[in-house]
This record gives C-alpha cells, structure tokens and sequence, in this order.
C-alpha cells in the first residue's frame, strides 16, 4: 500500500477529501459490515456497471469521513446532494474513491489512481 489513499474531488458546493484508508481500516471495516462484503468486492462491482445504491453511497459516505468530514456533516452532505443527483456521477466518484484506497500514491504530485490500474490489482492483472 502506497502512503496516500486520498483523492480531492468536488462533491455538493466544494472540494472534498475522500478517503477510506484514513485511519487504518476503519472505513473500510465499516464498508464490509454497512455492505455485508469485503471491499474488494465492492470494488469490482461498481467497476463492472453492477453496483447497488448502497455500494456508492456507502463508499462516499465513508470516503468523507475518512477525508475529515464529521459523521453528522457526512450525513448532510448525502442527504443534501447525493439523494438529489444524478447516480452515474456518484458511480465514477465512488469508483475513484475505491480506486485510491487499494493502490493509494507516493506523493501529492504523483496523479490519482486509475480505476484500471486498481482493477489489476485487484484481478492479479486481469483487468
């Protein structure tokens, strides 16, 4: 695992930090029991177009939180523009989030993890 798990991405009215490697496995753990599954799990479905509303919202969720953001402004923040918006860019978000969590980054310079490059790691390069 690479020191950076985080993304910065605009969700709702600014920038926020997503990430779901923040404090140990934490998030992720949380994931696991929020989805009934291992993360990896999650990961492929929502790469594969199969997720479920409650993979994404879940991996947000919990990205946020994992970023920074208080449990209670998490909250809000779903409610407010999770529920109000088109799921596909949620989808590409969450995709991303996860994408960070299982290759992660060097540095700040280095570019965000694609979602192609976590597939490989997740499939052992069978993307």
């Amino acid at each position: 695992m690479s020191d950076l798990t985080h993304i910065d991405e605009f969700f709702g009215d600014s920038v926020k930090r997503f990430d779901l490697h923040a404090n140990g496995f934490d998030q992720l753990m949380e994931l696991n029991e929020k989805l009934g599954e291992g993360p990896l799990v999650t990961f492929r479905r929502i790469y594969s177009g199969q997720w479920r509303v409650q993979d994404i919202r879940e991996v947000l969720r919990l990205g946020l939180i994992g970023g920074g953001t208080t449990p209670a402004e998490a909250h809000k923040l779903m409610t407010r523009y999770f529920e109000r918006s088109p799921l596909g860019e949620h989808a590409a978000l969450a995709l991303a989030v996860m994408s960070a969590a299982i290759v992660g980054r060097k540095s700040e310079e280095d570019p965000a993890p694609t979602a192609i490059e976590a597939a490989v790691v997740v499939t052992g390069g069978d993307a």
